[in-house]
């Protein structure tokens, strides 16, 4: 595979998280985690708006409705572009009774559902969740014991759901039920070979690759999941074929789009997951965890 690599936006961000591509509005929404921004670039114009929401940000993503659903320190909001106003819809008590906590990367899945999961800034272990919030408002903790939640991707077929929690130097699979968002059968699909760095944020091509950031190793890697995803073909990891190299030594994560229009590339935020699918979700709540 022959890869091309361009600087698209200088942007000069302290830790540029949460790549995620709006088709509709041809616009690329991305995050700064610790300077609390919400950016949405234009890349026809290079024209780009920035929010401050006046909290740590972990992932932001387009709302059906309108508007930007986010995941904030310790739940998820939603930000009025208009007016550059941010509102809290669900706080999850789990998360705010721990000072150390917060949301990191999320995505929504093929049903509009917001999946984000956080981490201990302090650096425990297993201190960390992967929740789900529902269209109805409801937040439910899907995954608990989780060290740093990172990337997220579904199959074409909607069967199966992935997802990285970084240190495990894996990315895991789930049997997944697009109608309910149940998750199941939890295996390892990829292993991450010492000294390629760690995975980090991750996205899902049209050939059922996943492709998957590696901080600290200075690459983005196309990987099969090694199982049948949905594009009925059973894929091996592969590194060595499909390997990305970056002038960064930190890559967050990568989203696919489609610009210019008819086309598909693979974008990749330094020290920066997109999805493809819009959130439904709406209504104020505090979840138990």
């Amino acid at each position: 595979m022959t890869a091309t690599v361009e600087l698209v936006l200088p942007a000069g961000a302290t830790l540029a998280e949460g790549p995620h591509w709006d088709p509709r509005a041809q616009r690329l929404y991305w995050v700064d985690i610790p300077a609390h921004r919400v950016y949405v670039f234009d890349p026809q114009t290079g024209a780009q708006q920035s929010f401050d929401v006046g909290q740590y940000v972990g992932a932001v993503v387009p709302r059906a409705t309108g508007g930007l659903l986010l995941a904030v320190q310790h739940g998820f909001a939603i930000l009025d572009p208009a007016s550059g106003h941010s509102q809290p819809i669900a706080e999850i008590a789990a998360e705010a009774d721990e000072a150390d906590l917060r949301f990191n990367d999320g995505k929504c899945d093929p049903a509009g559902r917001f999946w984000a999961g956080s981490y201990s800034m302090a650096g425990r272990q297993r201190a960390g969740s992967l929740y789900c919030l529902d269209a109805n408002g409801d937040v439910r903790r899907a995954i608990a014991d989780v060290t740093v939640s990172n990337g997220l991707a579904w199959s074409r077929d909607h069967t199966t759901m992935y997802y990285i929690d970084t240190p495990t130097q894996a990315v895991a699979a789930f049997d997944y039920d697009v109608a309910t968002g149940a998750i199941a059968n939890r295996r390892v699909v990829i292993s991450i070979p010492a000294g390629c760095g760690w995975p980090d944020g991750m996205t899902i091509d049209a050939e059922g690759m996943l492709w998957v950031a590696h901080w600290g190793g200075s690459c983005v890697t196309r990987m099969g999941p090694g199982a049948r995803d949905g594009t009925g073909d059973d894929h091996a990891a592969d590194c060595a074929r499909h390997l990305v190299l970056l002038r960064r030594p930190r890559p967050r994560s990568a989203v696919y789009h489609d610009r210019p229009p008819g086309t598909q590339r693979c974008g990749v935020g330094g020290a920066a997951d997109g999805g493809e699918h819009l959130p439904r979700a709406a209504g104020r709540r505090r979840a138990a965890g």
